[in-house]
């Protein structure tokens, strides 16, 4: 920087020059995952001061070539936020997260890279029936939170070769 001075209309010239190097912003690191699901992860990292984002990125390569949709910067205003959950993730996939920090109209360098494999969707628990009918009987089962849907066989054969018209692969 450098220095003039203003006297009645009258401006000095420059005073000499001093260089200064500020401070970079400190790299920020990103921890394992937490909470892995079949269709999810909460990416974790640690507190940094002096922040006005978080920045996540979060691909399906360690080289954050493809990345999934809406975390390319993701921006994390909420400073002191030091997790994100990821939805949307697909079953037995490994992703890529990694974290930077936003100051004003500076950025740090990228943290380390965590990877987090999301886990295989685990198989739902059949319970007993009910409401049984001549006919007719209730399938029931136990909730999956990371199911969208449900498919049922119901056979007369304990092979299930024997399938019953209208329920092999019922949803």
């Amino acid at each position: 920087y450098r220095i003039r001075a203003n006297i009645s209309n009258q401006t000095s010239q420059n005073s000499n020059t001093i260089t200064v190097t500020t401070s970079a912003l400190n790299t920020p690191i990103a921890l394992q995952a937490d909470n892995v699901t079949a269709t999810s992860f909460r990416a974790r990292w640690k507190k940094m001061p002096v922040v006005t984002a978080y920045l996540l990125d979060v691909a399906t390569d360690n080289g954050f070539e493809n990345m999934l949709p809406g975390f390319n910067n993701k921006e994390i205003t909420n400073a002191s936020d030091t997790t994100f959950t990821v939805s949307n993730a697909t079953v037995n996939k490994t992703y890529y997260y990694r974290i930077r920090v936003k100051q004003s109209n500076s950025f740090s360098e990228y943290s380390n890279t965590q990877s987090v494999l999301t886990s295989t969707l685990p198989q739902p628990t059949v319970l007993p029936p009910s409401n049984i009918q001549l006919t007719s009987f209730v399938a029931n089962w136990t909730v999956m939170p990371e199911a969208i849907s449900y498919k049922i066989d119901v056979a007369t054969d304990a092979l299930f070769q024997q399938m019953l018209p209208g329920y092999e692969n019922a949803t």
